[in-house]
Parts: C-alpha cells; structure tokens; sequence
C-alpha cells in the first residue's frame, strides 16, 4: 500500500460516506428521526449537515493515515490490526449518539447507521479493494 493510494482511498471513502450520511441525514430530518428540538451538547445547536459532512470526511482520511502506517510498521498483518482497530472505533462510536440528552431512539439509530456507513466505506476503499486492484 502506497502513501498516494492510501491518501486517495481515504478521500474516496469520506466522499462516499458524506453522500450517503448525508441522504440519510435528509432522510431523517425529514421523517423527523433527526429532530431540530434536539440540542447537540457540544455544539449548542441542532443537528445540520455541516458536522455530518466533516464527520464523515476528516476521521476516514486519518483512518486512511493510520492505515498506511500500520501497514508500513507490519507489512503481514498491518491491514488486519487496521481492520480489528477500525472495527473497535466503531463499537466504540455507537455509544457517542447515548450521550446526547433527549435523543429519541430513532435520532440515535440513524446516527449509529451513519457510524457504520462510514466505517463500512473507510474498510471497503481500503481493505476489500484493496485486494482486488493492488
């Protein structure tokens, strides 16, 4: 695995990911599974799409950093400390929507369904294809 292509299926990944969280934000909103009364308690505000799009680039192109690392440091198993680390990030992730006061459950399934969308990505752009291109 090449810094570039690491770089590039990082990218890749939040591109992808900011998309479909993003369907699924509007999708939300709209249903009213997201709803505007809900005060995210770090930002003061409702829930926008502005976080959900920097949620799913940023973590993913570090995620794609940490990656090439850990493949530089153990080219055997580097992908696959990669893949158990990016599997616990994302257990760990599902408690994060718990913590918001006043969330319904259905704001906090959603979220948790945006988690995986961008874990599921950040894996396939790096692992999945990686395997069958590189």
């Amino acid at each position: 695995m090449t810094f570039s292509f690491s770089l590039k299926s990082g990218a890749t990944a939040g591109v992808v990911a900011a998309t479909l969280n993003g369907i699924l934000f509007f999708i939300g909103s709209s249903l009213n599974w997201i709803p505007s009364t809900v005060i995210i308690p770090n930002a003061n505000a409702p829930m926008t799409i502005f976080p959900v799009i920097f949620a799913s680039i940023v973590p993913l192109l570090i995620g794609s950093l940490l990656a090439f690392g850990l493949h530089r440091l153990s080219n055997r198993y580097g992908i696959i400390i990669f893949q158990v680390i990016a599997i616990l990030f994302l257990l760990l992730s599902f408690g994060s929507p718990l913590s918001i006061p006043d969330a319904p459950m259905s704001m906090i399934i959603v979220l948790n369904l945006m988690h995986t969308v961008a874990a599921v990505s950040l894996l396939y752009f790096l692992t999945i294809r990686t395997k069958s291109t590189v």
